[in-house]
């Protein structure tokens, strides 16, 4: 398994959904911007790590992403393991 670990500012508003008849009950979804490049990333987060992520995340935090690399729909999205929040 891969694993990839990024640090950037939030530049979307996290969205928040719950799933009925999933493996997962919630589902947040937003983007980061890496500091050292203009490259934006989708970042998803389940359960748990998504109920975090809508509570103390907002545009504009940096944040630290520990997860790991997906191609999802012909998007390279990072699936969370681990989300560090006021790192400024």
């Amino acid at each position: 398994m891969n694993e990839c670990f990024l640090i950037g500012k939030i530049q979307s508003d996290v969205d928040f959904k719950f799933v009925i008849n999933s493996t997962h009950d919630s589902i947040a979804v937003f983007f980061i911007r890496l500091i050292d490049k203009n490259e934006w990333i989708k970042i998803l987060a389940y359960d748990e790590k998504a109920d975090y992520c809508i509570r103390k995340l907002k545009k504009g935090d940096i944040v630290l992403i520990d997860g790991y690399l997906q191609n999802i729909n012909h998007t390279v999205t990072v699936i969370v393991h681990h989300v560090y929040a006021d790192l400024s």
